[in-house]
């Protein structure tokens, strides 16, 4: 009998329930695709006008142009991360104590602090970065963190 690295291999009753949730599960994981077919279905998602802007050349230049733009961005954000990642697993191997605790918080700073969070913090820079650029180029004042005023930096200004 094999057994994984991770655990032992399974009993008789314990294959028996694994084989049973596993049927179950993928029997509920079927009756929820048919309803959503279903629903679908019932209201016309599936009707070939539905459809029809996807098979547009240049709705599928578009979409091309962006999946070949996505893969280049996880191209060159693989190559940055390996690189980021090796400097800062040789500055925390560092023999100065400075280069070695500052690669340490810069590490678990990143490391605890959920990924939503940088996600959150990341798409927000952008609506700074617009709401100071509105700053610099038209005078109007950015108050805090006003929703409406970070808002109206996308907004054209109507005299």
């Amino acid at each position: 009998m094999m057994t994984t690295p991770l655990s032992d291999a399974l009993g008789p009753r314990a294959r028996r329930r694994a084989l049973i949730a596993s049927v179950v599960s993928g029997v509920v994981l079927l009756v929820f695709i048919v309803i959503a077919l279903r629903r679908f279905a019932d209201n016309d998602q599936f009707d070939a006008d539905k459809w029809r802007p996807l098979t547009d050349t240049g709705t599928i230049r578009f979409l091309l142009g962006g999946l070949a733009n996505t893969l280049k961005a996880a191209a060159v954000s693989m190559v940055l991360a390996t690189l980021l990642g090796a400097i800062l697993a040789l500055g925390r191997l560092a023999p100065n104590v400075i280069v070695r605790n500052a690669a340490g918080a810069y590490v678990e700073l990143f490391r605890g602090a959920p990924l939503l969070l940088m996600m959150f913090f990341s798409a927000m820079q952008g609506v700074y970065v617009a709401a100071l650029y509105r700053y610099a180029t038209e005078g109007e004042a950015v108050s805090g963190f006003d929703r409406s005023t970070l808002a109206s930096a996308f907004v054209e200004k109507r005299n």
